[in-house]
Protein backbone atom coordinates (compact mmCIF):
# COMPACT_ATOMS: atom_id res chain seq x y z
CA UNK A 1 0.00 0.00 0.00
CA UNK A 2 1.29 3.50 -0.78
CA UNK A 3 1.91 6.00 2.01
CA UNK A 4 -0.46 8.96 2.07
CA UNK A 5 0.67 12.23 3.60
CA UNK A 6 -0.76 15.71 4.01
CA UNK A 7 1.45 18.45 2.55
CA UNK A 8 1.51 21.87 4.23
CA UNK A 9 -0.43 24.72 2.65
CA UNK A 10 1.39 27.50 0.80
CA UNK A 11 0.47 30.92 2.15
CA UNK A 12 0.89 34.45 0.88
CA UNK A 13 3.36 36.85 2.52
CA UNK A 14 0.60 38.09 4.83
CA UNK A 15 -0.08 34.59 6.17
CA UNK A 16 -3.38 34.06 4.34
CA UNK A 17 -4.01 31.40 1.72
CA UNK A 18 -2.04 32.09 -1.47
CA UNK A 19 -4.34 33.51 -4.13
CA UNK A 20 -4.43 35.79 -7.16
CA UNK A 21 -4.56 38.86 -4.96
CA UNK A 22 -1.02 37.96 -3.84
CA UNK A 23 0.08 37.96 -7.46
CA UNK A 24 0.02 34.16 -7.79
CA UNK A 25 0.88 33.40 -11.42
CA UNK A 26 0.78 30.63 -13.96
CA UNK A 27 3.99 28.62 -13.71
CA UNK A 28 4.88 29.55 -17.30
CA UNK A 29 4.99 33.20 -16.25
CA UNK A 30 8.02 32.45 -14.09
CA UNK A 31 9.75 30.97 -17.14
CA UNK A 32 9.00 34.16 -19.08
CA UNK A 33 10.41 36.18 -16.18
CA UNK A 34 13.72 34.33 -16.47
CA UNK A 35 13.45 31.81 -13.63
CA UNK A 36 14.89 28.39 -14.37
CA UNK A 37 12.70 25.30 -13.97
CA UNK A 38 15.29 23.72 -11.68
CA UNK A 39 15.38 26.76 -9.39
CA UNK A 40 11.58 27.00 -9.25
CA UNK A 41 11.31 23.30 -8.41
CA UNK A 42 14.05 23.70 -5.79
CA UNK A 43 12.15 26.56 -4.17
CA UNK A 44 8.76 24.81 -4.20
CA UNK A 45 10.19 21.60 -2.77
CA UNK A 46 11.85 23.53 0.06
CA UNK A 47 8.54 25.21 0.94
CA UNK A 48 7.19 21.96 2.29
CA UNK A 49 10.30 19.88 2.96
CA UNK A 50 13.76 20.29 4.40
CA UNK A 51 17.02 18.41 4.68
CA UNK A 52 19.09 20.01 7.39
CA UNK A 53 20.18 23.53 6.50
CA UNK A 54 20.72 22.84 2.80
CA UNK A 55 18.90 25.38 0.63
CA UNK A 56 20.14 24.71 -2.90
CA UNK A 57 19.51 21.35 -4.56
CA UNK A 58 19.99 19.97 -8.02
CA UNK A 59 17.11 17.88 -9.34
CA UNK A 60 19.11 14.71 -8.70
CA UNK A 61 19.84 15.80 -5.13
CA UNK A 62 16.12 16.36 -4.56
CA UNK A 63 15.33 12.91 -5.92
CA UNK A 64 18.03 11.21 -3.88
CA UNK A 65 17.42 13.14 -0.66
CA UNK A 66 13.63 13.32 -0.48
CA UNK A 67 11.89 11.42 2.30
CA UNK A 68 8.62 11.77 4.18
CA UNK A 69 10.40 12.50 7.46
CA UNK A 70 11.55 15.86 6.12
CA UNK A 71 8.05 17.13 5.27
CA UNK A 72 7.15 20.16 7.37
CA UNK A 73 3.97 20.25 9.42
CA UNK A 74 3.61 24.02 9.39
CA UNK A 75 2.37 25.98 6.38
CA UNK A 76 4.98 27.90 4.38
CA UNK A 77 4.89 31.48 3.06
CA UNK A 78 5.63 32.12 -0.60
CA UNK A 79 8.40 34.73 -0.77
CA UNK A 80 9.29 36.04 -4.24
CA UNK A 81 12.54 37.55 -2.96
CA UNK A 82 13.64 34.17 -1.64
CA UNK A 83 12.76 32.64 -5.01
CA UNK A 84 14.96 35.24 -6.71
CA UNK A 85 17.81 34.36 -4.37
CA UNK A 86 17.41 30.63 -5.06
CA UNK A 87 17.38 31.33 -8.79
CA UNK A 88 20.52 33.44 -8.45
CA UNK A 89 22.34 30.55 -6.77
CA UNK A 90 21.36 28.23 -9.62
CA UNK A 91 22.49 30.88 -12.11
CA UNK A 92 25.88 31.13 -10.40
CA UNK A 93 26.20 27.34 -10.48
CA UNK A 94 25.43 27.19 -14.20
CA UNK A 95 28.39 26.61 -16.53
CA UNK A 96 29.47 29.73 -18.44
CA UNK A 97 29.06 27.99 -21.79
CA UNK A 98 25.44 27.17 -20.94
CA UNK A 99 24.81 30.73 -19.76
CA UNK A 100 26.28 31.94 -23.04
CA UNK A 101 23.76 29.88 -25.01
CA UNK A 102 20.90 31.08 -22.80
CA UNK A 103 22.00 34.69 -23.21
CA UNK A 104 22.38 34.48 -26.98
CA UNK A 105 18.93 32.89 -27.27
CA UNK A 106 17.36 35.93 -25.58
CA UNK A 107 19.60 38.89 -26.44
CA UNK A 108 20.17 40.28 -29.92
CA UNK A 109 23.14 42.24 -28.58
CA UNK A 110 24.83 39.06 -27.32
CA UNK A 111 24.60 37.45 -30.75
CA UNK A 112 26.96 40.07 -32.15
CA UNK A 113 29.70 39.55 -29.56
CA UNK A 114 32.70 37.28 -29.88
CA UNK A 115 32.95 34.36 -27.47
CA UNK A 116 35.63 35.92 -25.27
CA UNK A 117 33.69 39.14 -24.71
CA UNK A 118 30.50 37.22 -23.95
CA UNK A 119 32.18 35.02 -21.35
CA UNK A 120 33.92 38.04 -19.80
CA UNK A 121 30.58 39.85 -19.64
CA UNK A 122 28.93 36.85 -17.95
CA UNK A 123 31.71 36.61 -15.36
CA UNK A 124 31.49 40.34 -14.67
CA UNK A 125 27.71 40.58 -14.38
CA UNK A 126 26.30 37.24 -13.21
CA UNK A 127 26.85 38.04 -9.52
CA UNK A 128 24.46 40.98 -10.00
CA UNK A 129 21.73 38.98 -11.75
CA UNK A 130 18.86 37.16 -10.07
CA UNK A 131 17.47 35.78 -13.34
CA UNK A 132 18.66 35.26 -16.90
CA UNK A 133 16.43 38.21 -17.84
CA UNK A 134 18.54 40.45 -15.59
CA UNK A 135 21.63 39.32 -17.47
CA UNK A 136 19.90 39.94 -20.81
CA UNK A 137 18.87 43.45 -19.74
CA UNK A 138 22.42 44.32 -18.66
CA UNK A 139 23.83 42.94 -21.91
CA UNK A 140 21.36 44.82 -24.09
CA UNK A 141 22.04 48.07 -22.22
CA UNK A 142 25.83 47.81 -22.24
CA UNK A 143 26.21 46.78 -25.88
CA UNK A 144 23.44 48.97 -27.26
CA UNK A 145 24.25 51.32 -30.13
CA UNK A 146 22.60 54.12 -28.16
CA UNK A 147 22.96 54.68 -24.42
CA UNK A 148 19.89 56.05 -22.66
CA UNK A 149 20.64 57.70 -19.33
CA UNK A 150 18.59 57.03 -16.25
CA UNK A 151 17.27 60.55 -15.84
CA UNK A 152 17.49 60.75 -12.05
CA UNK A 153 21.07 59.47 -12.11
CA UNK A 154 22.06 61.85 -14.90
CA UNK A 155 20.64 64.84 -13.03
CA UNK A 156 22.49 63.82 -9.88
CA UNK A 157 25.92 63.00 -11.31
CA UNK A 158 26.32 64.57 -14.76
CA UNK A 159 26.94 68.10 -13.52
CA UNK A 160 29.04 71.04 -14.65
CA UNK A 161 31.65 70.61 -11.89
CA UNK A 162 32.67 67.22 -13.26
CA UNK A 163 33.35 68.51 -16.80
CA UNK A 164 37.07 69.17 -16.38
CA UNK A 165 37.84 65.77 -14.77
CA UNK A 166 35.79 63.97 -17.45
CA UNK A 167 37.69 65.72 -20.23
CA UNK A 168 40.93 64.59 -18.62
CA UNK A 169 39.50 61.06 -18.34
CA UNK A 170 38.95 61.07 -22.10
CA UNK A 171 42.53 62.21 -22.74
CA UNK A 172 43.93 59.66 -20.28
CA UNK A 173 41.95 56.78 -21.76
CA UNK A 174 42.94 57.71 -25.31
CA UNK A 175 46.61 57.41 -24.30
CA UNK A 176 46.11 54.29 -22.20
CA UNK A 177 46.78 50.71 -23.21
CA UNK A 178 43.49 48.82 -23.19
CA UNK A 179 43.68 46.51 -20.20
CA UNK A 180 42.21 46.72 -16.70
CA UNK A 181 45.43 47.70 -14.97
CA UNK A 182 46.15 50.53 -17.41
CA UNK A 183 42.56 51.78 -17.22
CA UNK A 184 42.76 51.88 -13.42
CA UNK A 185 46.05 53.77 -13.54
CA UNK A 186 44.65 56.27 -16.05
CA UNK A 187 41.63 57.03 -13.88
CA UNK A 188 43.78 57.20 -10.75
CA UNK A 189 46.02 59.80 -12.40
CA UNK A 190 42.99 62.00 -13.15
CA UNK A 191 41.83 61.79 -9.53
CA UNK A 192 45.29 62.75 -8.30
CA UNK A 193 45.49 65.68 -10.72
CA UNK A 194 42.15 67.10 -9.54
CA UNK A 195 42.65 66.02 -5.92
CA UNK A 196 39.33 64.19 -5.82
CA UNK A 197 38.21 60.76 -4.67
CA UNK A 198 37.42 58.11 -7.25
CA UNK A 199 33.72 58.33 -6.42
CA UNK A 200 33.61 61.81 -7.97
CA UNK A 201 34.36 60.42 -11.43
CA UNK A 202 33.26 56.81 -10.94
CA UNK A 203 29.51 57.33 -11.14
CA UNK A 204 29.63 59.88 -14.00
CA UNK A 205 31.76 57.44 -16.02
CA UNK A 206 29.42 54.57 -15.17
CA UNK A 207 26.38 56.58 -16.30
CA UNK A 208 28.17 57.70 -19.46
CA UNK A 209 29.09 54.15 -20.42
CA UNK A 210 26.13 52.09 -19.17
CA UNK A 211 23.32 54.61 -18.71
CA UNK A 212 22.93 53.89 -14.99
CA UNK A 213 24.74 53.66 -11.67
CA UNK A 214 24.82 49.88 -11.25
CA UNK A 215 27.64 47.87 -12.81
CA UNK A 216 30.77 45.92 -11.86
CA UNK A 217 33.94 47.90 -11.11
CA UNK A 218 34.70 50.63 -13.64
CA UNK A 219 37.80 48.96 -15.08
CA UNK A 220 35.98 45.62 -15.34
CA UNK A 221 33.09 47.32 -17.14
CA UNK A 222 35.12 49.46 -19.54
CA UNK A 223 37.32 46.59 -20.68
CA UNK A 224 34.24 44.81 -22.04
CA UNK A 225 33.92 47.53 -24.68
CA UNK A 226 36.24 48.75 -27.41
CA UNK A 227 38.40 51.69 -26.37
CA UNK A 228 36.87 53.93 -29.04
CA UNK A 229 33.33 53.17 -27.86
CA UNK A 230 34.17 54.07 -24.26
CA UNK A 231 35.78 57.34 -25.35
CA UNK A 232 32.80 58.18 -27.58
CA UNK A 233 30.34 57.56 -24.76
CA UNK A 234 32.21 59.72 -22.27
CA UNK A 235 32.51 62.49 -24.86
CA UNK A 236 28.75 62.21 -25.42
CA UNK A 237 28.23 62.63 -21.66
CA UNK A 238 30.44 65.74 -21.75
CA UNK A 239 28.24 67.17 -24.51
CA UNK A 240 25.15 66.29 -22.47
CA UNK A 241 26.51 68.19 -19.46
CA UNK A 242 27.45 71.22 -21.56
CA UNK A 243 24.02 71.31 -23.20
CA UNK A 244 22.20 71.03 -19.87
CA UNK A 245 24.36 73.35 -17.78
CA UNK A 246 23.12 76.63 -19.22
Amino acid sequence: MPDFVHLPMILGPDGSRLSKRHGAMNVLHYKEEGFSSEALLNYLVRLGWSKGDQEIFSIQEMIDGFDLVGINKASAKFDIEKLRWVNQQHLLNTDDSELKMMLEARSDAAKGLNDEVTINFINAYKNRANTINDLVSSCDNLFSDEIKYDQDSAEKFLKKEILSPLKDVVDALKRSEWNQESISEALKSVCEKHEIGFGKIGQPIRIAVTGGTQSPSIDQTLILLDQSIVVDRIEAAIEYIEENSN
